[in-house]
């Protein structure tokens, strides 16, 4: 008699397995391989989520990202000190170019003729100022976010570049939940798997193993979505308040999803080279451009340098004692408060 019912009293515990594993390598096979693995290109396996990675992204940012936050409230929520070192590395190369450029443009007539040695005055005293600059850029940039930075092609470029940035932020955000799944394949598959050996006892048909495997299957993965997600709102069931897990968990998970997105998708070096190269890249350079020239014009760079120029009676023709007087009283005149805050005297009673 014993004999006769091992094979039934093993089905409870075969079914708990197969439930369990099932769900495992359901759940692996949805988020992992990262990168494709295979022989050639139709050969082999990527986990669902890293392969759909750009339009579940997409998707993410339009129906979540878009919906609890703007690019303004992403700029803002930036770290300080990041964003500003990050402007800092992305001007700093050009900003000769853009000193000689506004020089040029507004008056400075000695400027294209000017020595080297001269010309590294003058940038010098814009450095000076960087700081504040890179403090207004950041603030002009927070202002108008709306119009340069694109949130949705900023994350799917992200994700186009990183296959596996999808399943970390899925890990990462519900991870407790995707362990229930799988380990509610044994909790639901031993009861089943009991139901089961009954109707195998009553019914001793090939199909009834087969049969009640995929049930198994399809049943305890139904249950777990429906216990994560539903219900919606809390329901008072005998005084025990019923709602999806995950649901109840949504504070942390917000929090989770907030903190993962902006540090995987929206790091900071990515957002500013994202505003710099991107479709918009030429208002944000023209921004950048109008705040040198203000500070430029506030510290009266431009005129001082041609006032000297002028009241030291150079031309075109430069010698070395020029050079140095030129130089001498140039440095003199940028550094002289009162050339900042009125240059209405003449400038030789400065020198």
């Amino acid at each position: 008699m014993n004999a006769e019912l091992a094979p039934y009293l093993m089905i409870p515990f075969l079914t708990a397995f197969v439930g369990w594993s099932t769900n495992w390598v359901g759940i692996k096979m949805i988020l992992y391989p990262k990168n494709w693995v295979g022989i050639g290109s139709f050969i082999g396996w990527q986990g669902i989520v890293p392969r759909m990675r750009q339009r579940l992204t997409r998707l993410l940012v339009r129906n979540s990202v878009t919906m609890v936050c703007t690019p303004q409230d992403l700029v803002e929520a930036m770290n300080e000190q990041d964003a500003l070192d990050t402007i800092a590395e992305i001007i700093e190369p050009q900003l000769e170019l853009w000193i000689d450029d506004i020089m040029e443009e507004h008056g400075a007539n000695y400027w294209s003729i000017a020595p080297k040695s001269l010309r590294k005055i003058v940038y010098d005293k814009v450095r000076e100022e960087f700081p504040s600059l890179t403090r207004s850029i950041l603030h002009d940039m927070g202002q108008r976010a709306d119009e340069l930075v694109d949130i949705e092609e900023l994350a799917v470029a992200q994700a186009r570049d990183n296959p596996g940035i999808a399943t970390d932020l899925l890990t990462n955000l519900a991870g407790f939940e995707l362990r229930f799944i799988i380990m509610n394949g044994l909790y639901l598959g031993f009861p089943l798997g009991c139901i089961q050996a009954i109707c195998w006892y009553v019914w001793p048909s090939v199909w009834v193993l087969p049969a009640f495997g995929v049930f198994v299957g399809a049943f305890t993965n139904w249950i777990a979505l429906q216990i994560v997600l539903r219900p919606g709102e809390p329901v008072n069931i005998l005084g025990y308040k019923l709602q999806g897990i995950f649901i109840k968990r949504q504070t942390i998970a917000s929090r989770k999803f907030a903190d993962a997105f902006t540090q995987d998708f929206l790091d900071v070096r990515r957002l500013f080279d994202h505003v710099w190269t991107d479709k918009n890249a030429d208002e944000a350079h023209r921004m950048v451009r109008r705040r040198i020239r203000e500070m430029m014009d506030k510290n009266l760079i431009t005129s001082s340098f041609n006032k000297v120029m002028q009241v030291t009676g150079q031309s075109k023709d430069f010698d070395t004692q020029a050079i140095e007087v030129v130089r001498d009283r140039l440095v003199r005149t940028l550094q002289r408060p009162k050339v900042v805050n009125r240059l209405r005297k003449p400038i030789a009673d400065l020198l």
